[in-house]
C-alpha cells in the first residue's frame, strides 16, 4: 500500500513525510472513506467459502454421479454381465467411496 493510502486511512506518519487529517482535501477524505473498510469480496452476493462448499458439496456429487453413468454405459457395451458389472464397479467406483464416506463421517459428526 502507498503512503497516501496509509495517510487516507487514518494514520498520520507514512515512512518518508507526514500527514494530517486536516491537511488532506475533501476529495482525499472520501477517497480515505472509501477505501478504509475493506469488504468481502463476493462474487453475485455469495463469500468464496460458500462458493467452495456448494461447488465440493453439489458439483462434485454431481461428477460422480456422472462417472457412475459412465461405469455402467461401459459395463453395457463391454457386455460384462451380473458379476461383471459388479466387479467393474467396485473397482472403479472404489476411489468415491472415500468422498462419500468422508460427507456421511461430517454429517454425522456435525454438532
Amino acid at each position: 500500500m502507498g503512503p497516501c493510502l496509509w495517510a487516507l486511512r487514518g494514520r498520520a506518519d507514512c515512512a518518508h513525510r507526514r500527514y494530517s487529517a486536516a491537511a488532506l482535501s475533501p476529495a482525499g477524505l472520501v477517497v480515505g472513506l472509501l477505501f478504509s473498510a475493506p469488504m468481502e469480496p463476493t462474487l453475485f452476493g455469495y463469500t468464496e467459502g460458500q462458493i467452495a462448499q456448494f461447488g465440493l458439496s453439489f458439483g462434485v456429487t454431481a461428477f460422480i454421479l456422472y462417472m457412475l453413468f459412465i461405469v455402467l454405459n461401459l459395463a453395457r457395451e463391454s457386455k460384462a454381465g451380473r458379476f461383471g458389472t459388479f466387479v467393474l464397479f467396485l473397482v472403479l467406483s472404489f476411489g468415491m467411496l472415500g468422498f462419500v464416506a468422508k460427507q456421511v463421517i461430517q454429517w454425522v459428526l456435525a454438532p
